[in-house]
């Protein structure tokens, strides 16, 4: 390894070393033989000088071939190289003689030129005289006999030949327009380049004219000096017609088996075409050095643009507003049509024709919005349609239960069938829909608020007319219920349903998230507030019924006739049937088990009637007494509902003792009723404390309104309520 080092150190340099004589190495230049054999016998032994010189004798036997090899390699070239070297100096030598004639040659050229050209000298000049002569004449001729010629190319039709030929003869023209012969041409000329332009600009209103000659036409003109406002504006007017021939045509090839892409494809495709020519032919033509006159061209294009394409747009509206087609292949003719858009406002962005586009898009998408939840919308009224005839009159047996759930499924299926159906709009995949995605959303979640708040208005609203007794309602009292019902699955589902599927299909973003942020905060609290109210009319319809019941006994009663209390009670078994009717009702609704409550047997003798004993200070008691509370307010309890409707009842029967007169029997009717409904509404309501309060205030009131009260006692009150008892509730 170290003698390949060296041999490699000797090729290439020591590094750092700059005396190659220091380089004492076997190939440096420092190299001595002397010494380093004396190195070799002092530090080897006789077997490794052995092999040393074994080794050198290959190294010298491999330089050896090393060196055949090269020169055998580079023979053949020395030899090639030798012969060219020999062929060269033969041709060199014989190369001056021939230089020396060529020099000769040229030197004797020069002086016969020079001899020749001072001979031809005069005459040169007379020809290049007589040849200005000759053009000058022909000038003149083609000037007497321009008006023919010129005529001769307007007969043929040839107008860019009889222009050019005008336009060059007009300075001339102009120049010696003193001279007679000069002046009379002019004059031919311009009578016929008059005429000339009258036949162009009616060529150029003509329906029938192409474009190509069209554009011919207004380049002439151009080329003599016309007005160009005038110019811009027939060439606009005459290719207005062909635009509006093509929307035209477009309109008229559509056909109600086509697809909503192939539309816009046969209504563009013309059209757009068409157009694209158009600017690209009228920037070739009015497009100058004047900047300020290219401004002015560039807005007649401008308002031009803008004229045209509102009538484009308004029949792909009428394309795009197609409710039939289904999103994807609608998503489809929509970004085609916004590619064409954008292409075509490349050619003019002073136009904005993206701006109008998109206002385009958007409309079509927002109307198939609107569509898909004008469908909700229906859905949502047959939903409430169904709960109107499950409640009507007569109809006995329906499982309300079942039915609220049933119709509360099916609409939220039908509202993840619309949010699916629209979700291709919310694809974030789709490049041009990117600034439509936040809209759409906002759109949805608008029209999701609109659609749910409808529901519960609509419900408030049959449940007002239910409640005024107006004429041709269907539904019945458990309507309002019912629609409560609904809107609180809508307020803790249905709202959560919209506000996941619009975060799944715009995968998160944050125009969605802020939108469902929004719907939520927005919606929510006005479908529980709604669902509030519904059931507020449901208990007061409830409650009115039974207080017309109960106020129809009262004034229906004898409070005067002799009674030994074996009758049926006043009002006790209304109370029990409105509650038993409505508690059977709303328990399919809320299905979990009420509070047990004691049996009336198990309550006997505990719950004490109303003190008569301390009538004498029943005003002092009525002042220092702590009176129960009101009952607590309705929530969305089966407790609670019907709390709120035998709070109803209760505050109808004080009011009506408090109008009535009675005598001792009348006093003990109420005496057992009030009894009887002490231990009954312990089975419906939980605040027993004010409904014993407020039973107490219509035995009150009824003993004030007894001419001789004189009541029972308890174990007679008891006794004589016991069978009612029984027979109401066992």
């Amino acid at each position: 390894m170290s003698r390949v080092r060296d041999m490699l150190r000797g090729y290439y340099g020591k590094v750092g070393d700059d005396d190659p004589s220091n380089d004492e190495s076997l190939d440096g230049a420092g190299f001595k033989p002397e010494k380093h054999v004396k190195k070799l016998f002092a530090e080897s032994n006789l077997k490794n000088l052995v092999s040393k010189t074994q080794d050198m004798r290959e190294e010298i036997k491999q330089l050896d071939d090393s060196m055949q090899l090269l020169v055998f390699q580079n023979y053949n070239k020395f030899i090639s190289a030798t012969d060219t070297i020999r062929q060269m100096k033969g041709r060199v030598e014989g190369m001056d003689k021939k230089t020396n004639e060529l020099d000769q040659n040229i030197t004797n050229i020069n002086e016969s030129s020079d001899v020749i050209n001072t001979g031809l000298a005069d005459r040169r000049t007379k020809i290049e005289e007589l040849n200005q002569i000759r053009g000058l004449l022909k000038k003149l001729q083609f000037i007497f006999e321009l008006p023919a010629r010129m005529q001769r190319c307007i007969d043929q039709h040839c107008w860019t030949e009889a222009v050019q030929c005008y336009i060059s003869a007009l300075p001339h023209l102009e120049k010696h327009s003193s001279l007679a012969c000069f002046s009379k041409v002019h004059v031919e000329c311009t009578a016929l380049i008059s005429q000339l332009k009258v036949s162009m600009e009616e060529r150029i209103s003509d329906d029938g004219t192409s474009p190509e000659d069209i554009a011919e036409c207004i380049t002439l003109l151009i080329r003599l000096h016309s007005d160009p406002v005038s110019l811009r504006n027939a060439y606009i007017t005459s290719r207005d017609r062909c635009l509006e021939l093509q929307l035209i045509r477009g309109r008229e090839a559509l056909t109600s088996e086509m697809g909503v892409l192939a539309a816009v494809d046969m209504l563009s495709s013309g059209f757009l075409g068409e157009f694209k020519e158009l600017c690209r032919s009228y920037k070739s033509l009015f497009a100058g050095e004047d900047e300020e006159e290219n401004i002015i061209a560039m807005e007649q294009l401008r308002d031009f643009t803008t004229k045209i394409f509102g009538e484009f747009f308004r029949a792909m509206a009428e394309v795009l507003g197609n409710l039939a087609e289904q999103p994807p292949d609608l998503l489809k003719a929509l970004a085609a049509f916004n590619d064409n858009m954008a292409e075509i406002d490349s050619h003019v962005p002073e136009a904005k024709l993206v701006e109008a586009a998109d206002k385009i898009i958007w409309g079509a998408i927002d109307n198939r919005v609107g569509s898909t939840f004008t469908g909700l919308e229906q859905q949502a009224s047959e939903c409430l349609k169904s709960l109107e005839r499950a409640t009507s009159a007569g109809v006995e047996g329906v499982a309300v239960g079942k039915l609220v759930n049933s119709e509360y499924e099916s609409f939220v299926v039908h509202i993840q069938a619309a949010l699916r159906t629209l979700s291709p709009f919310l694809d974030v995949g789709q490049a041009f829909m990117n600034h439509f995605t936040s809209k759409v959303v906002q759109s949805i979640s608008s029209k999701t608020n609109s659609l749910f708040v409808g529901i519960g208005t609509r419900a408030l609203s049959i449940g007002s007319d239910i409640a005024n007794d107006v004429p041709d309602v269907i539904a019945g009292p458990t309507f309002a219920i019912l629609a409560a019902k609904i809107c609180r699955e809508l307020e803790q589902a249905g709202v959560e349903v919209v506000a996941e599927k619009l975060q799944l299909y715009c995968a998160n973003s944050n125009d969605a998230i802020e939108a469902i942020k929004e719907l939520k905060s927005d919606l929510s609290p006005k479908l529980a507030q709604m669902s509030t109210e519904l059931m507020t009319q449901f208990v007061e319809i409830a409650g009115h019924m039974l207080s017309q019941e109960v106020a129809r006994s009262i004034q229906a009663a004898d409070w005067f006739a002799t009674n030994d209390g074996a009758g049926d009670c006043l009002v006790a078994g209304d109370f029990l049937k409105v509650l038993s009717d409505t508690d059977e009702r709303i328990s399919q609704l809320f299905p979990g088990r009420r509070a047990t409550k004691p049996s009336w047997r198990s309550l006997q003798g505990k719950v004490k009637s109303y003190n008569f004993n301390k009538a004498i200070a029943k005003d002092i008691d009525k002042l220092f007494a702590k009176k129960e509370a009101a009952f607590s307010p309705l929530e969305f309890k089966r407790d609670s509902i019907l709390s709120g409707i035998v709070e109803m009842g209760l505050k109808t029967l004080i009011e009506c003792m408090r109008m009535q007169t009675l005598g001792t029997p009348g006093l003990h009717l109420i005496q057992i009723d009030t009894y009887v409904l002490r231990l009954i509404l312990r089975g419906f309501t939980d605040q027993e404390g004010v409904v014993d309060s407020m039973l107490d205030e219509t035995i009150s009131s009824a003993a004030e309104r007894c001419l001789a009260p004189a009541p029972l006692e308890s174990q007679v009150l008891e006794s004589l309520c016991e069978p009612k008892l029984v027979k109401l509730l066992d």
